[in-house]
């Protein structure tokens, strides 16, 4: 909330992770939305953390080959190219 903002101060607001900038005089409507926008955003924000987190612990479970394998996977090879030596097509400049 701000009765004197300026762009500048606006753009350092919104890089500093200010979700809404509110000048005065405001409606309560407008402050209960800016809440609501950054509970939804915090939301989301804390489940892709929990999907990433769980995604890493999941690969960390991998042996050394399944991991190569999955290189290999995200690479885009098809199952017949790992399994006829992807590690090498995977290697090649």
């Amino acid at each position: 909330m701000t009765g004197h903002g300026d762009i500048p101060m606006t753009v350092r607001a919104m890089k500093a992770g200010a979700i809404d900038i509110l000048a005065k005089p405001f409606r309560h409507q407008e402050m209960l939305d800016a809440v609501a926008t950054a509970i939804e955003r915090d939301r989301k924000r804390r489940e892709d953390d929990k999907m990433i987190s769980n995604a890493q612990a999941r690969v960390e479970t991998l042996t050394p080959r399944e991991r190569d394998v999955l290189a290999l996977v995200a690479a885009g090879l098809m199952n017949k190219q790992i399994a006829a030596g992807g590690l090498a097509l995977l290697r090649l400049p």
